[in-house]
């Protein structure tokens, strides 16, 4: 039943990566599936794969909110599971950046852009130089985009990698066009159109670059007051992306057609254009679009001096600026991108050297990941051949021995396996923290348990409400607590679990209830000392849980402790500062 488990996930993704430039909406369900399958048989590779593939879809198609929540967790299980691979790590960080870009969050699209530009992976390295020139260009800076725009060129030729040669090629379009060189332009679109055009049979990644490659050949025939052609052109990448469900291409296909009727003064048009692309953008959270079609329709108005009408487009502007906190597009923010690049290069060069010193440790849990742990399984499988072999044959105390080999080398792996998530637990990065929805991850667990007690009910209530903190230490603080709330629950009943959270001064108060055996009050502090179990004989476990509760909340600088009645119920209840409460963070929580 497992293999064949195994089996679905793996032709699912297959099928998602195949469906994701030209079916988007069914490959956001397949993939979707194939990543469920993944969590429920606890496949890290494939959670890691099917993230990824989920994520990016989920993004092209509009839903950033979703994207994000995916990625986070891709990026979280990359860390923990794959530290040793910079392959990994970069595609999460940098797909990461990619959809707060999207989200017009440019700021935290930079910091994950560069972030991914450190573990220096050539291949990838293609990708983000060509990323970052899309900030650079969005922000006005259109030589230094054109810069970055050339590293990844020789990069892509080094590489021969004619996909992103395309894509660099038609990112130098909007950087010429401002800068006045028409004719440069319309060069790289046209030689990424044909590079397109010659792959798009036997690479269907190309499908959803001719769709950009349209979209940017109909800029430069606006600038050229070429209407019809543009409008042309506009309603054959419409198709293509309306066809292939990609939400965001769509987007921007109505802004530009807004965008012409604008030039050509055919107001009625204009505004029909204008309230679709701000509808469009508001149903798939694409704020850049957003922010820039208000920005045409307002000048469109001023122009006129039709201040009148151009108010209620105002106060949109105004709302989405407060709504997103986006900082605005003027040489104050550029010099703020640029402080910030040079800011994160010398903690770089800082954090380089403490790497060094790190990679013993990380070395030392690679070895216990991998090294101690084979031959572990062997002395396991071994034994447990030859207790099939010489069963009936053995004499004495034979059979008995061989038992405790096999029960003490199984404890033995599952030790080392809590060890290692105890030593990998991550440091406290703010740019790390998000806003976490007890609504979205207490389901998730749910899903993990439920047939665990089977055929009792595992129920879990949990509040309306979001705490702050890096997305996979609440979720592996909730994953103990709730797991040993299970295997302690009251014998042949259901079990009932309360999560509660609230915030009081400068705290967070979380409390995890449930009604089982309970636990007496001389063993209260013991329980969180690593490998420290109580009841050996009647339970399992390897006593490393609530030790690494209780360094998650370390990290935060708060209090982790239990009230319990015992045969009624046990409280674990915790309490985090708030972020301004902690000093080192303090100086950058704007920043989350």
């Amino acid at each position: 039943m497992a293999s064949y488990g195994r089996d679905r996930m793996v032709w699912l993704f297959e099928k998602a990566k195949r469906l994701r430039d030209t079916d988007i909406a069914t490959a956001v369900e397949v993939a979707r599936e194939a990543l469920d399958i993944a969590e429920r048989i606890d496949d890290r590779e494939y959670q890691y794969e099917c993230g990824y593939i989920l994520g990016r879809c989920l993004n092209i198609q509009g839903d950033a909110d979703a994207a994000l929540d995916v990625l986070s967790q891709t990026l979280s299980i990359a860390r923990q599971y794959f530290s040793h691979d910079k392959r990994k790590l970069t595609v999460a960080t940098n797909t990461l950046g990619i959809v707060y870009y999207s989200m017009d969050n440019q700021e935290l699209a930079l910091n994950y852009y560069l972030k991914a530009l450190q573990f220096d992976v050539k291949e990838e390295n293609v990708k983000i130089y060509n990323n970052l020139s899309n900030i650079y260009t969005n922000n006005r800076d259109f030589i230094k985009a054109l810069e970055y725009l050339g590293k990844g060129v020789r990069e892509a030729e080094l590489l021969e990698d004619e996909y992103m040669m395309a894509i660099l090629l038609l990112n130098h379009t909007s950087p010429n066009i401002e800068l006045g060189n028409m004719e440069v332009a319309k060069e790289k679109c046209l030689r990424a159109l044909t590079i397109t055009d010659g792959n798009i049979q036997t690479d269907s990644r190309f499908i959803h670059l001719r769709i950009h490659v349209l979209l940017n050949l109909c800029d430069v025939h606006i600038r050229e007051k070429e209407y019809n052609r543009a409008l042309n052109t506009i309603d054959e990448a419409l198709a293509m992306a309306e066809k292939r469900s990609a939400h965001m291409s769509y987007c921007v296909g109505l802004s530009l057609k807004a965008a012409i009727y604008l030039e050509k003064d055919e107001e009625t048009n204009a505004l029909e254009y204008v309230n679709k692309t701000l509808e469009y953008a508001e149903r798939y959270k694409q704020g850049r679009e957003k922010k820039e079609i208000l920005e045409k329709v307002i000048a469109y108005y001023e122009d006129k001096e039709a201040f009148d009408k151009a108010y209620p487009f105002l106060k949109r502007l105004k709302e989405h600026h407060k709504k997103e906190a986006i900082l605005s597009r003027d040489e104050n923010f550029k010099k703020i991108i640029s402080d910030r690049e040079k800011e994160i290069q010398l903690l770089a060069d800082k954090n380089r050297e403490i790497g060094e010193q790190n990679l013993l440790l990380e070395q030392f849990a690679h070895i216990i990941s991998h090294d101690l742990k084979e031959p572990i399984r062997n002395i396991v499988s071994f034994s447990s051949l030859l207790e099939r072999r010489l069963k009936g044959s053995l004499v004495g105390d034979g059979s008995e021995f061989l038992k405790y080999i096999i029960k003490g080398a199984t404890a033995m792996n599952q030790n080392l396996t809590r060890l290692l998530d105890f030593t990998t637990l991550k440091k406290l990065k703010v740019s790390d923290i998000q806003s976490i929805s007890f609504s979205k991850l207490i389901p998730r667990l749910e899903k993990k348990y439920q047939y665990a007690i089977e055929p009792f009910e595992v129920n879990i209530s949990y509040p309306d409400m979001t705490i702050p903190m890096v997305y996979e230490h609440v979720y592996a603080l909730l994953d103990e607590i709730i797991s040993n709330a299970i295997q302690f629950r009251k014998p042949g009943k259901h079990c009932y679990i309360e999560v509660n959270c609230f915030q009081q001064d400068n705290k967070y108060f979380l409390s995890i209830k449930d009604y089982g055996i309970g636990i007496e009050r001389e063993y209260r502090r013991q329980i969180f000392k690593m490998f420290n179990r109580l009841n050996r004989k009647d339970y399992n476990g390897s006593g490393v849980g609530l030790a690494i509760c209780e360094r998650i909340i370390s990290i935060y600088k708060g209090e982790i402790w239990v009230d319990s009645e015992v045969g009624n119920y046990t409280t674990v209840h915790c309490s985090i500062p708030t972020l301004d409460q902690l000093p080192e963070i303090k100086k950058d929580y704007q920043a989350w």
